[in-house]
């Protein structure tokens, strides 16, 4: 009876040792890490923490399936490198806008402000980073309040924001017509998001519409800002 008893432990041990030193598998004859689980994982019951310093995430590589760890403060630490915001303030000529009738590319060349490697001051053009929703803000601004003058045209000037040469919204400056004389709203904007493709190119345009009303003064400040939203 001792002996078998002795056997039995014996075989224990073994089993134990042997079990610490290679692969288990549940639901797999193959395992292929020290613990594989071939099926659900349910943990009952987890202490909370009140921080997040000191503790790591566990994650799931989605081709190796293999468990792995993040430090957790790292996921409030990352950088949307989409961001860019361009400015110019000047007039017409700055900005490379003259008079004419139809849409012409505003130029950012002198913008006192820059932000976002996306944003190409050369031939301003924003090329899209990643595939997602981004959001776009653009802003004209000309003079300060309310302007008075006449229209050259029966027509509207306006701001539109372009993807390559599609143009994908524009707005328009608001005006009052009595008679021969408008009024028009100094500033108009553009504010909205778009699903975009990497590689395309986002670019801020203004259209005078022939107007005589000096759309084109010293006082100009155009800005526009773009970035990823959402997947």
């Amino acid at each position: 009876m001792r002996t078998n008893i002795l056997i039995l432990v014996f075989i224990t041990i073994f089993y134990c040792v042997y079990a610490q030193t290679g692969n288990v598998g549940i639901n797999t004859e193959t395992p292929s890490a020290t613990l594989d689980i071939n099926g659900n994982l349910k943990i009952r019951a987890t202490p909370n923490s009140a921080v997040v310093d000191g503790h790591k995430l566990l994650m799931i590589d989605n081709i190796s399936k293999e468990v792995k760890t993040i430090d957790a403060s790292a996921l409030g630490s990352s950088t949307n490198n989409s961001i860019a915001k361009a400015e110019a303030v000047g007039n017409g000529a700055d900005l490379g806008l003259t008079s004419n009738n139809g849409y012409q590319k505003i130029n950012f060349l002198n913008s006192p402000t820059f932000s976002g490697s996306a944003f190409n001051l050369t031939n301003d053009v924003y090329t899209v980073p990643a595939n997602g929703i981004y959001a776009v803000k653009f802003i004209y601004k000309y003079g300060d309040g309310i302007q008075a003058g006449t229209l050259a045209v029966s027509g509207y000037p306006r701001i539109g924001v372009f993807n390559g040469a599609t143009m994908i919204e524009e707005t328009k400056f608001s005006v009052v017509n009595a008679a021969s004389l408008s009024i028009l709203s100094s500033t108009a904007m553009i504010s909205s998001v778009f699903s975009f493709s990497a590689g395309d190119e986002i670019s801020f345009h203004m259209n005078p519409d022939n107007t005589n009303i000096d759309l084109l003064s010293n006082n100009i400040h155009t800005s526009a800002i773009i970035y990823k939203i959402s997947d």
